[in-house]
């Protein structure tokens, strides 16, 4: 909880100082611009995003998942090259679209300076999940604090030198710019690690593809709303979308504040193999998320006018009333959020991408056939509609996959209380173990050719202090060990710690059915184990469920 509490600190401050940096360039620009140019910058910007979608391609919960659980093999690298590759997809398809659609001469050039911007934002949120997936929320937030900065004072710069739209995106792009140079130096990225083939990049894709569809639906829904209001009311002749992109601001604000915690919370959730721990750290969190919603929801409801104007001044004071309706729809986004970590971090991709899919359809439709009728009115009661249907689509499988499934009908119906006092008098190891070794000499003997070559993912059920599981990390394999006893595995920590193989091996008290099924392993091991548990046939059967080859089984006791 402290340690929670401490990351969450340091991505709070980052964020306030985004936060504010944010509103200052906003400021300038909206007052530069007034209401129906600033509606033609967030058209273009918008429209810019929506494509970039697929350069995302949920990419950064696979950074973040990956680093969380030590699976991490180039991941960053390997990211940043694929983002590369779609972003250059993304900019052909846009291209085609703005001479299909013959727009002006400035707005092709802005368009094309905010592709840039987009590459380069992806290249910097690659850096930013691989520091959140080592819960290192300080230097995470950094690199957006140094562009929010630079672009405050090159902001300033363009304004005073009347630069135009052209000059204002130029700005961004430079802020975005600052941020991978900061990045690049907090990761220190080789760019001879960055050469791989299309053959590792359509690998890395096929990977994530049930992930990625997921993340570009969810982030589609949530951008799509401007640009069918500028399909229907063109930012060139009215204010409509400018009104609507001013409120819009504080509401992506109001996720930011209260959505810094779930950065912190999912490498938690993911970095969590056992079931019941989860439900804890759940219950826990839940109710905390839900109060930062309640008040700041409630925060910018009652100060909605004060808030517009002090964003955008006089010219968009009819915008209170969309920032109150949107306010609304913080407590059901930011919930959602929440839940949807935890459908991310039990690995029920599928999950997310069906109610992602079923949000933007929803979201779509209602903002096709009322936005023409009720303008930017209507895309702001369809956001409040669309995020509770997200939030009860969440909430039910949560409750499905979390908390309905029973408790772990355990095969191994141990006496936990017999084990705790077993391992309260057994020493520590000192050395990790080797052939010479009279208790494990021979079982080393026996497994050193299955595991010598390293690079396993390996499963030791009944691993007690750690004496098989450390020798097996020392052998350069990922090893995940688990006991019912909590002495037996803060005794293993502590070993695997002091002989340096603590990166290699992850401990967690529990048994075997609280392990994910989705996960799987090239060897598992369960030394001593077997004669204690009362169905040895339905282990064996658990067992074989956790092997990715399960026709190379081997039966034996020590």
């Amino acid at each position: 909880m402290h340690n929670i509490f401490k990351s969450t600190g340091a991505l709070f401050l980052g964020k306030i100082s985004i936060a504010a940096l944010g509103f200052l360039s906003t400021s300038l620009i909206t007052r530069y611009l007034g209401d129906l140019e600033y509606g033609q910058y967030s058209y273009i910007f918008s429209l810019t995003a929506t494509y970039f979608i697929l350069a995302d391609f949920g990419l950064s919960i696979q950074i973040i998942r990956n680093v969380a659980k030590n699976e991490a093999s180039h991941v960053l690298e390997k990211a940043m090259l694929t983002r590369t590759f779609l972003a250059m997809i993304s900019c052909v398809a846009l291209c085609m679209y703005l001479l299909y659609t013959r727009v002006s001469f400035q707005f092709f050039v802005v368009s094309g300076i905010f592709m840039l911007y987009q590459w380069l934002l992806y290249v910097s949120l690659s850096f930013e999940a691989y520091l959140q997936g080592k819960q290192n929320f300080g230097k995470a937030v950094l690199p957006q604090v140094v562009a929010a900065l630079v672009g405050v004072l090159a902001t300033f710069t363009a304004v005073k030198s009347d630069l135009g739209l052209i000059g204002l995106a130029s700005v961004l792009l430079l802020s975005q710019f600052s941020a991978v140079l900061v990045g690049q130096y907090l990761n220190r990225v080789k760019v001879s690690s960055l050469f791989y083939s299309l053959s590792d990049i359509f690998a890395l894709l096929q990977k994530v593809s049930p992930l990625a569809l997921g993340v570009m639906l969810s982030m589609l829904y949530f951008k799509i709303d401007i640009v069918i209001m500028g399909a229907f009311f063109s930012p060139q002749q009215s204010n409509d979308v400018g009104l609507y992109a001013i409120a819009y601001k504080w509401f992506e604000t109001g996720l930011v504040f209260s959505g810094y915690i779930i950065q912190v919370l999912f490498p938690t959730f993911a970095a969590i193999n056992d079931i019941n721990r989860l439900k804890i750290e759940v219950i826990r969190y839940f109710f905390i998320v839900l109060l930062i919603a309640l008040f700041i929801s409630g925060t910018i409801f009652l100060f909605a006018p004060s808030l517009v104007l002090l964003l955008g001044g006089p010219d968009f004071i009819k915008a209170d009333i969309i920032l109150r309706i949107l306010s609304l729809a913080l407590v059901p986004t930011l919930l959602g959020g929440f839940l949807m970590s935890i459908i991310l971090s039990l690995k029920k991709d599928m999950m997310y991408v069906a109610i992602s899919l079923t949000a933007l359809v929803l979201n779509i439709v209602l903002n096709v056939f009322f936005i023409p009728h009720y303008s930017y009115l209507a895309a702001a009661w369809v956001t409040f509609i669309t995020q509770i249907w997200v939030f009860v689509g969440y909430t039910v499988c949560v409750y499905i996959f979390l908390f309905k499934k029973k408790a772990s009908q355990k095969t191994e119906k141990f006496d936990q209380h017999f084990y705790e006092t077993f391992h309260e008098v057994v020493k520590t190891p000192k050395k990790i173990v080797n052939e010479d070794d009279y208790t494990h000499g021979p079982l080393v003997k026996l497994i050193r050719p299955i595991v010598k070559k390293g690079n396993l993912n390996i499963l030791d059920i009944g691993c007690g202090t750690g004496s098989l599981s450390v020798y097996l990390a020392h052998m350069k394999n990922q090893v995940l060990g688990i006991d019912i006893s909590e002495r037996a595995i803060a005794g293993s920590r502590q070993y695997a710690k002091k002989v340096n193989v603590d990166k290699n091996a992850t401990f967690v008290v529990g048994v075997l059915e609280d392990l994910d099924r989705s996960k799987k392993f090239d060897c598992v091991f369960a030394i001593e184990v077997i004669e204690h548990v009362d169905n040895d046939e339905k282990f064996l059967e658990e067992i074989a469920k956790r092997i990715k080859r399960s026709e190379e089984r081997r039966v034996g006791k020590e």
